[in-house]
């Protein structure tokens, strides 16, 4: 990477459950230099680290006076502590609710993956609970978590078209957002991962006192690198996931047949983007298979520094402003992370079709404002002015950065 400043310096040595000896030797040090707090703070948030930043300067407060500002690192963790515990909750509800009825579910991401992966419930922030039921259980799983108090907010004029096209329904009640999903991402992104093979292999995991299927850690780590490309590793958390993820089941994962099916699915260069990230950024330790993989496409390399010098670049990660400006580039990053030119083809044409796409309303725009159904053809109108809104915060909060940075050079 290149030259970094000590804020992101700091975030980065603490963005681990467990730093090595030279990053928390590195973090005792840049907390004796003088740090713009806040700008810590808002980085941490914004990439959802927050959990892993108070961690690591817990453990180095008995050595430092920290300034008082570092006093909302723990409000905010004492605050997404309690979310979580409430989404653990409410996730074991509908996981149970589900298999009583004899649907088969998969709550991924979320609660569990912080109990798997971090060793803790409370170390992973998360927004949401996602549950994944079979393509053929969509429908009646939808009906029992509306019978559990919950409100579907995603909109749709033709039901099966939805769900042929789409991969999710977003639910909540009031203080939880709920994703039931049937795949992981829309038809119209190649994700490389096999749903047959999700489900065959899949495993009984204790959380929370009751039993789970969760993704073999085979299909866990491309589903974790499936993810974050489709996203653009726009988040240090996503890279997170995968650094973590690879810390505990390192062992466990036949890195062999991992690669021969990452490339039998055509998504080599996506899994090994993913590890190539989470070895540049947190020093994630691979196996000299996967290395020597890496070295031998010099795509990922050129892929993963571009990711890594743009990851910290925006003051605020705003997608959807962003999907305008570099929509193109976001196209142009799929190609590079698909070795098939059927794939290629695929996001081409999805490129030349996305300039009209970009109106279509989605669930943020179902947040943004809450219609009664007979008037939600009007999310069409909706649309426009959520985005307009977002771009005029997004760059106010740029113009900001660049007057604080001109300030404090």
């Amino acid at each position: 990477m290149e030259s970094i400043d000590d804020e992101i310096d700091l975030l980065l040595c603490c963005a681990s459950t467990s730093p090595s000896q030279e990053k928390l030797q590195r973090i005792e040090t840049l907390l004796c230099r003088e740090l713009d707090w806040h700008r810590l703070v808002s980085t941490a948030s914004s990439h959802m680290v927050i959990p892993l930043l108070y961690l690591n300067l817990k453990r180095a407060k008995q050595k430092h006076s920290l300034s008082i500002e570092s006093g909302l690192v723990e409000e905010i963790y004492i605050i997404n502590a309690a979310r979580n515990l409430l989404y653990a909750n409410e996730m074991c509800r509908v996981s149970e609710a589900l298999k009583s009825n004899g649907i088969d579910c998969i709550p991924y991401k979320g609660p569990v993956l912080a109990h798997c992966a971090y060793n803790s419930l409370l170390l992973r922030q998360f927004t949401d609970i996602d549950i994944l039921v079979k393509d053929g259980d969509v429908h009646v799983a939808r009906e029992i978590i509306l019978g559990l108090g919950f409100e579907c907010i995603t909109h749709t004029d033709d039901v099966e078209q939805h769900h042929r096209k789409m991969h999710d329904y977003v639910f909540t009640d009031g203080t939880t957002k709920l994703e039931l999903q049937w795949r992981f991402a829309e038809s119209d992104y190649s994700f490389p991962i096999d749903m047959a093979h999700v489900w065959k292999f899949s495993q009984t995991v204790r959380f929370n006192g009751i039993d789970v299927l969760q993704p073999a850690p085979d299909d866990m780590l491309l589903i974790l690198c499936g993810h974050g490309t489709k996203h653009l590793w726009s988040c240090l958390q996503w890279v997170g996931d995968v650094a973590e993820f690879v810390r505990v089941y390192h062992d466990d994962i036949n890195w062999e047949q991992l690669i021969k099916r990452s490339r039998e699915l055509k998504g080599k260069r996506v899994l090994l983007l993913g590890l190539e990230c989470a070895r540049v950024l947190l020093d994630a330790r691979l196996p000299e298979l996967v290395v020597n993989e890496i070295k031998n496409d010099r795509s990922i390399r050129s892929t993963s520094n571009f990711i890594c010098t743009r990851l910290f670049l925006d003051p605020e990660r705003a997608d959807s402003v962003k999907r305008i400006y570099h929509n193109g580039k976001r196209h142009l990053f799929y190609l590079k992370t698909r070795e098939a030119q059927h794939l290629k083809l695929h996001h081409i044409k999805h490129f030349l079709r996305s300039p009209f796409s970009i109106l279509k309303p989605n669930s943020n725009d179902f947040v943004f404002i809450k219609l009664p159904g007979p008037m939600s053809f009007l999310y069409v109108l909706v649309r426009p002015v959520r985005l307009a809104w977002e771009f005029w915060h997004f760059k106010r909060m740029r113009e900001k950065a660049t007057r604080d940075g001109t300030r404090n050079p």
